[in-house]
């Protein structure tokens, strides 16, 4: 394919971006614009981690996708330059075929150039004919696994840990211009040009500090229990997002996603949708000879061994997922949204008249935020917002006083070790926190902790200081917990518990997943735990709702089967209820709408209007929201119905002062919309929040 030489400003003419949502309710100019970026380290890391996310945001043709390789992928192969050539092939092939753009075998449905940016060239495509442009970057830097002289073996990392080292790329062009001369800033510089290019709001990168509880079978050739390009690509990329954040005017939303060890989570993607997503890799696979022999060796996923391939096709897990718990009503019942872009926390709040005004800018604590949050009132009113620093893991406070607001530290319940490895930094295996008032007001927090149990803190009086953390015990466990406060006055706390039988096939006999339950036996008191909790089990974080009578509903996702590649599992969202105020808990949970769900993944939103009726909002298959609320109060469910929209995350939402829901998402242009429901119930359709 012949290549041109370009610069940066035939790339800026060529992204022409729309708005990522629709024109009857997205305002004109230029906030309204989105653009979506993957920065990863290898060509299929984005199709087996990051997907059906990536295919869902070029699927709705609004906005452009951007991928940027930062490796050739080329491992230790005979002929380094053949083999990352094939795979750039594959990976092209793959993007088109998201983007239904027919494409010959050799690609010629792609635009092809050497692309000078911030000193350096890099390879770029564009598909032609897509709904929206498509972008594919390759900056061929030698792969982790390539050890050939005079390749230094884990290039990126070697980058990483020493300024002064230069890494030459591979040529995979052929002309004057290759091989490229990279040390660490020019890595983090042509990142940043990269961004900065295509505008980007939206950025989705691999996981910086992996769960240091899983893929302990892989610890002798990855000792931070993932690969270490995945790792370092990780850190280049968050660098290079900070970098941006700070040169431009717009909110950029970081979303990091899991990559080996999803294999160790439970299946989360229906059979459709795991269908799909084998369709795409299956494209790409047939350019990547070492992919097809590793996925020849198994016909099921099993987590360990080569079979661990066949686990991706059917999960999507985020790292540091954002929470349904982000949205809270004041003293005065006004609502306040809060939500993490570059790294600091942003706020919008409703009027007396219901209209959003914002967003208020609280910075951050001195060092950037995680994405997930947690929102709870003081015993006199004020808000607290609960969120963790990504650099040191520690827990941090954002409250009310006096008229303005403060930071507060919270500490860790392990040694704060910033200058540590983030993968042996136990600070950053912390979960999001959770919150819920005791009986007299005063807040505590929950937060899974590195050893995958529960932490907790709370204030030691009404609207003052913080105790010390304390362990509760618990393994295994998944994601966020959850916990809301009886009618009585005694918090009850939930989180879901995963595991498998090393080796094993994900499967009725090897699979588990269940509910580990905490309540207060008195307001105000310790916690037990309930070995008796009815065995149900979830593949998401979990969501507490209560009913007019004052049951507690507690709701998850799940499928019908562990091995969606296998079977015909359905997606479903359930709930479980007690079966009277303050009491014990039902024996069995049903599916919301008495069937399926429309597909997609993450934690349930969860409110009780006015009228008592508990709604619950998802993220659906398509990258929207779908919503079912019961029938009347203290009832079943009724259907599902897709209210549209692509969003990042999960559904928030709250209830306003005429005891009406208001979800609340982020847009892939970084702006927050809601979408408040009618008189009868319907939702008016999905408006921008505030000036921006």
């Amino acid at each position: 394919m012949k290549r041109r030489r370009a610069a940066v400003a035939l790339l800026t003419a060529l992204i022409t971006t729309v708005s990522g949502w629709s024109a009857q309710t997205a305002r004109a100019g230029q906030n309204d614009a989105a653009s979506i970026v993957q920065i990863v380290a290898h060509e299929d890391d984005d199709l087996l981690f990051m997907n059906p996310d990536v295919r869902n945001s070029i699927a709705t043709g609004t906005a452009p996708v951007s991928t940027i390789y930062l490796t050739a992928g080329e491992a230790n192969e005979s002929d380094p330059v053949a083999y990352a050539g094939e795979r750039q092939l594959g990976i092209r092939l793959a993007y088109a075929q998201m983007a239904q753009v027919p494409c010959g075998a050799d690609g010629d449905c792609w635009g092809a150039e050497e692309l000078a940016i911030s000193g350096h060239v890099v390879e770029h495509f564009w598909l032609q004919g897509s709904s929206a442009p498509v972008h594919l970057f390759f900056l061929d830097l030698p792969d982790g696994g390539d050890n050939t002289p005079p390749v230094r073996a884990q290039t990126l990392r070697s980058l990483w840990n020493d300024p002064n080292l230069v890494a030459d790329t591979l040529d995979l062009v052929g002309s004057a211009s290759w091989p490229q001369r990279y040390d660490k800033g020019d890595v983090q510089a042509v990142l940043g040009g990269l961004l900065a290019a295509v505008e980007a709001t939206l950025v989705r990168v691999q996981d910086p500090a992996p769960d240091q509880r899983l893929l302990s079978g892989y610890t002798g050739d990855m000792p931070e229990h993932d690969s270490p390009d995945h790792i370092t690509a990780a850190w280049f990329a968050d660098a290079a997002v900070a970098q941006y954040a700070a040169s431009t005017s717009r909110r950029v939303v970081l979303e990091h996603y899991r990559d080996y060890n999803i294999s160790e989570s439970p299946a989360n993607l229906s059979s459709a949708e795991t269908a799909e997503k084998t369709g795409i890799f299956d494209t790409y696979k047939a350019h990547d000879v070492s992919v097809q022999g590793e996925w020849a060796q198994s016909p099921t996923c099993k987590i360990s061994g080569p079979a661990i391939y066949r686990c991706y096709p059917s999960r999507q897990w985020l790292r540091t997922p954002r929470t349904t718990q982000s949205v809270i009503a004041d003293g005065t019942g006004a609502l306040h949204a809060f939500v993490v872009e570059s790294g600091k926390l942003f706020e919008w709040a409703e009027n007396g008249s219901k209209v959003w005004q914002g967003p208020y800018a609280h910075g951050n604590p001195g060092g950037p935020l995680a994405a997930g949050i947690a929102v709870g009132r003081d015993q006199d009113g004020r808000i607290e917002v609960f969120g963790q620093r990504a650099d040191t893991g520690e827990i941090v406070s954002r409250y009310q006083s006096g008229g303005g607001w403060n930071w507060i530290s919270l500490g860790s319940p392990y040694p704060i070790t910033p200058n540590t490895s983030p993968p042996q930094n136990s600070s950053l295996q912390l979960s999001a926190p959770a919150v819920a008032p005791n009986g007299d007001g005063r807040l505590q927090i929950f937060v899974r902790n590195g050893g995958g149990g529960i932490s907790t803190k709370w204030q030691a009086a009404p609207n003052g200081g913080w105790s010390g953390w304390a362990d509760m015990g618990g393994s295994n466990i998944q994601g966020t917990p959850a916990a809301m406060t009886n009618r009585d006055g005694r918090i009850e706390l939930f989180a879901w518990s995963a595991w498998n039988t090393s080796g094993s096939e994900w499967s009725a006999a090897n699979g588990h997943s269940t509910v580990l339950h905490w309540f207060q036996t008195a307001p105000n008191q310790p916690f037990t735990s309930n070995p008796y909790f009815p065995q149900v089990t979830p593949n998401s974080d979990l969501a507490v709702g209560m009913d007019l009578d004052g049951r507690l509903e507690l709701l998850y996702r799940q499928l019908d089967s562990w091995d969606p590649a296998a079977s015909t599992a359905k997606s479903y969202t359930m709930s479980l209820n007690q079966t009277s105020s303050n009491g014990v808990w039902s024996a069995t949970s049903g599916a919301l709408g008495g069937g399926p769900d429309q597909g997609g993944t993450g934690t349930p939103a969860v409110v009780t209007t006015g009228d008592g009726r508990i709604l619950a909002a998802v993220r659906n298959r398509g990258g929207g929201v779908s919503v079912s609320r019961q029938g009347a109060a203290n009832s079943p469910f009724g259907g599902w119905t897709d209210l549209g929209g692509t969003i990042v995350g999960v559904p928030a939402g709250g209830v306003d002062r005429d005891g009406r829901a208001d979800l609340v998402v982020i847009g892939t242009n970084g702006r927050l919309y809601d979408n408040r429901q009618r008189a009868d119930g319907s939702f008016g359709g999905w408006t921008p929040m505030g000036s921006s």
